[in-house]
């Protein structure tokens, strides 16, 4: 085959084509587009091969075989031309080839957010790589320009909206709510309204708890007050009140601002704190009705409607899976308020010294942790009156939806270690543990208790040995389950006792009423009395979050009190009780003048010659209190005196005294209102950590040990350099389900800002979250929404069908990488 070559002309800057040795044409040096048609003719006239076309051009065969393929496609030479070399505006064109994807990419994304397209910020968006007049020419060539005078940018606006409705109707990105969105459009949803979309979190989950259902309850008749609302519509706001507000008062009211959950009210637009305040009068008024209910021994009971409501309310967590109703936690609060009447007194749990309160019971399930009731009572109430009441209470609930079986573990601190609540245990009420009291009766029975048999008995427990830094057992005291004869009762009752060894120590003992060693061993005992501090923590959680002390209002009523005749054994005691005072009396007298003698000497310039060294101002302060108690004591002397002489017949009646009663109805009713808050929020978030966030932190687990295992990363901490961190998934898993804040999560769920929008006919709030930072929190949430939407969530919006609540998410500004707990 003939043989083409390239020979330079040595009188001009040209290059001969030669062909087998002869001259065929001259081209230019350079000249790379003729010597392609050149080369591309004679491969397509098979004068020369592919390969030494290739040769000559210094181009790959392929290539080559690209430009023949062309020309024998087209039939024209022209085809092969590079037509960038023929003008200027032809090569800026052509440098401006690779850039056009990314003119494309950006000018659209201008579009959809709103930006302005200008040349200038398009070159510089672009890098420069072109200048704006290029940017300009080929956004007229493009028809660009002719497009956003036609109204592109209301076009595309009108169209993203479109399709952002339709991802809140979906709820979440591939799960849409086809039984609730069939055949709509974004015609029939009103226009958002901003606000705080957490609080629809815990609205869901008061719906879910039964607080609409039990609440159903409490008011039989519409109320002159609000009579053109519904009794649950009114509850529905208050919730919602005492949700955003943390359990406020209802004198605050007039400052809340209710635009914020505007869009979950519907039509109403939030009630005044007078409204609410005569609401809650009227209630408590009804409350005070008695009804007739049925117990599933067959029996009728006449009680009232307040009781009847915390009797449901029971039921309703009994319904709903929020506690089991086996056992409780037992505790009791004071709350102190402020009346200027002479209510009775109680000696407060923090505060120095006793004050004008009423009680708090609270009663805690043992085995899930939520609060099954608290029903209030006066200050003075005894601890049998109390854990009778409390029994009673979750009976009825109990009896609603399980007949049959009643509260079977009551767990209690020393304040119900008294005679007549182990009685009562003995013989009619569910068995108890309890610490024994350290008074005189148990002092004794523990002494009775063998030392020697205590020390056959240890407690061992493993510690760290400072010196040799190894783990080694330890006594660290004696526990002992023995049987104790206390309060002159007529069987023994169990109890564990315990003593550190030292002969000084006391002993303590856990009493156990009604329950045998083979029910429940002496280690279930400790634990279940350790753990009783539960219900103390719930307590500061409820003062933290729903302001629990706050008093929410009730009446005070005088009534006489009328003086029962002591008996023999009263008369005892109250002869023991003068002896006491009049002791005590004495003593601060012959305290006061020597205290009134160090004063004179101290200010007549002499030298303190007490052990304090007290000065005039302490001095002159202990003596006002020493002249305060004796004067106390004087009363109650005469007091004592006035009663054992009427006893005896040699005296008068004693006068009565007024006592104030509070009405606590209007605050019970606040009280459960405030439970079924801090229920829902607990239940909000238990929710969300189980089903939405584990499942989130499980993939990030198994991701970080997949990356650990590929890259071998190691640890650089001081004194670890170079060992290779944990791979083990479920390690990962743990320590990160250990690193989580419950209340940050709490604080971030009900302070979700986004939009309310409603259906224009069918009764259904949709509410859409902005996007939270944490990006962890953002994927959770997103499966939390599928979650919520799936269970049918409805809130008492008017009187008719109840409104649905739906759960969305914008699905535009995507969360940062940021990661909090």
């Amino acid at each position: 085959m003939p043989r083409v070559t390239l020979r330079p002309d040595s009188e001009s800057d040209r290059v001969w084509v030669t062909l087998d040795g002869q001259r065929l044409v001259c081209l230019r040096d350079g000249d790379g587009e003729g010597l392609k048609v050149i080369t591309t003719w004679l491969v397509d006239s098979q004068i020369i091969s592919v390969e030494e076309a290739a040769e000559v051009q210094g181009l790959r065969s392929r290539t080559v075989a690209g430009y023949v393929a062309t020309y024998v496609r087209g039939g024209n030479s022209a085809d092969l031309m590079d037509r960038r070399h023929f003008n200027p505006g032809q090569r800026t064109d052509y440098r401006m080839e690779p850039h056009k994807p990314e003119l494309i990419r950006q000018v659209t994304l201008n579009l959809v957010s709103g930006e302005r397209n200008s040349e200038r910020g398009l070159a510089e968006q672009l890098g420069e790589a072109v200048d704006d007049r290029t940017v300009g020419r080929h956004l007229h060539e493009m028809g660009w320009r002719a497009a956003e005078a036609a109204g592109l940018s209301t076009a595309v606006t009108a169209y993203l909206d479109a399709e952002r409705r339709r991802a809140w109707w979906a709820g979440v990105a591939g799960e849409p709510l086809a039984s609730v969105l069939s055949d709509s459009s974004p015609r029939e949803w009103q226009t958002p309204e901003r606000g705080l979309v957490g609080t629809a979190l815990g609205v869901a989950h008061l719906g879910l708890n039964g607080a609409y259902e039990s609440l159903e309850r409490l008011v039989g008749t519409t109320l002159s007050v609000l009579s053109q609302w519904s009794p649950l519509r009114v509850w529905y706001v208050l919730l919602v009140f005492l949700l955003v507000s943390g359990g406020g008062r209802l004198s605050q009211v007039k400052y809340f601002v209710w635009a914020q959950v505007r869009g979950l009210l519907g039509a109403c637009s939030g009630l005044s704190a007078s409204s609410l305040r005569h609401w809650l009068k009227a209630v408590a008024q009804q409350a005070q009705e008695t009804v007739r209910v049925r117990r599933s021994d067959g029996q009728e009971e006449v009680i009232t409607r307040l009781q009847d409501y915390q009797e449901e309310a029971v039921a309703q967590r009994m319904r709903k899976g929020l506690i089991q109703g086996q056992a409780i936690y037992l505790d009791d609060y004071v709350n102190a308020v402020f009346h200027h009447e002479p209510i009775a007194r109680a000696k407060h749990g923090t505060r120095q010294g006793s004050c004008k309160a009423f009680r708090r019971h609270m009663a805690q399930d043992v085995d899930t942790g939520h609060a099954v009731a608290c029903p209030l009572g006066p200050s003075d109430v005894t601890p049998l009156a109390v854990v009778q009441g409390v029994v009673k209470l979750i009976n009825g609930g109990l009896d609603r939806v399980c007949p049959g079986g009643p509260l079977a573990l009551v767990i209690a601190d020393r304040w119900w270690s008294v005679k007549a609540v182990i009685g009562w245990a003995l013989k009619t009420g569910p068995k108890l543990l309890t610490w024994g009291k350290d008074i005189k009766t148990i002092r004794e029975a523990l002494a009775q208790v063998s030392e020697a048999e205590l020390k056959k008995h240890p407690v061992i427990v493993e510690v760290l040995d400072e010196v040799s830094g190894e783990r080694e057992e330890r006594v660290v005291g004696y526990r002992l389950d023995t049987e104790l004869s206390i309060y002159e009762l007529a069987q023994p009752i169990r109890g564990v006792v315990e003593w550190d060894g030292q002969p000084a120590s006391k002993k303590r003992v856990r009493l156990v009423v009604g329950l045998e060693p083979d029910e429940m061993d002496q280690e279930t005992v400790v634990e279940r009395l350790r753990f009783r501090q539960r219900v103390e923590i719930l307590l500061k959680q409820l003062q933290r979050r729903v302001n629990w002390p706050a008093f929410g209002g009730g009446e005070a009523h005088l009534r006489l009190d009328e003086v029962e005749r002591p008996d023999e054994t009263q008369r005892q005691r109250l002869q023991k009780n003068r002896r006491q005072v009049a002791t005590r009396q004495a003593n601060d007298q012959t305290r006061l003048a020597e205290v009134e003698q160090e004063l004179k000497h101290v200010r007549q310039g002499e030298d303190p010659t007490n052990g304090l060294r007290l000065g005039i101002r302490d001095l002159k302060r202990l003596a006002k209190d020493l002249k305060r108690r004796i004067q106390e004591a004087t009363a109650r002397l005469k007091e004592l005196e006035g009663l054992l002489h009427w006893t005896e017949d040699n005296g008068p009646r004693p006068e009565q005294k007024p006592v104030a009663e509070l009405n606590l109805t209007r605050e019970s009713i606040l009280t459960q209102l405030k439970l079924e808050v801090f229920t829902a929020q607990e239940t909000l978030l238990d929710d969300f950590i189980e089903q939405a966030l584990k499942p989130v932190l499980r993939e990030e687990a198994q991701q970080q040990a997949d990356q650990r295992q590929q890259q071998d990363k190691r640890s650089t901490s001081k004194g670890r350099e170079g060992e290779p961190l944990c791979t083990d998934v479920e390690k990962l898993y743990q320590i990160k389900l250990a690193n989580l804040e419950r209340e940050t999560i709490l604080k971030r769920l009900l302070n979700l800002q986004g939009e309310f929008v409603r259906h224009k006919t069918k009764r259904i709030i949709l509410m859409v979250a902005d996007r939270l930072e944490d990006r962890r929190m953002q994927t959770a949430y997103e499966r939390y929404c599928v979650i919520l939407n799936q269970r049918d969530i409805r809130v008492p919006m008017d009187d008719g069908e109840p409104w649905r609540l739906l759960f969305s998410y914008h699905l535009d500004t995507p969360s940062s990488s940021a990661q909090f707990k």
